[in-house]
């Protein structure tokens, strides 16, 4: 395992109206990251090569992702 690192996969779907990406995380480094389809993304922006989104993660604690299109 490698400190500090999480790592998920699943089912992603995404409400552009809204700007939120919901996702069904099948398998993950963390056992608790599993089988909660109710926790949502919230898109601040999206681009042909860039995706962040924010998400809350304890009280008073939000973090912010970013995936980067590889080239």
């Amino acid at each position: 395992m490698i400190a500090g690192s999480i790592a998920y996969f699943g089912r992603y779907s995404l409400d552009e109206a809204n700007n939120v990406l919901s996702l069904d995380i099948h398998a993950g480094t963390l056992a608790n990251l599993t089988g909660n389809p109710a926790e949502k993304r919230t898109i601040t922006s999206l681009t042909d090569s860039e995706l962040k989104f924010t998400r809350p993660f304890m009280q008073d604690v939000t973090l912010e992702v970013v995936f980067k299109r590889a080239k």
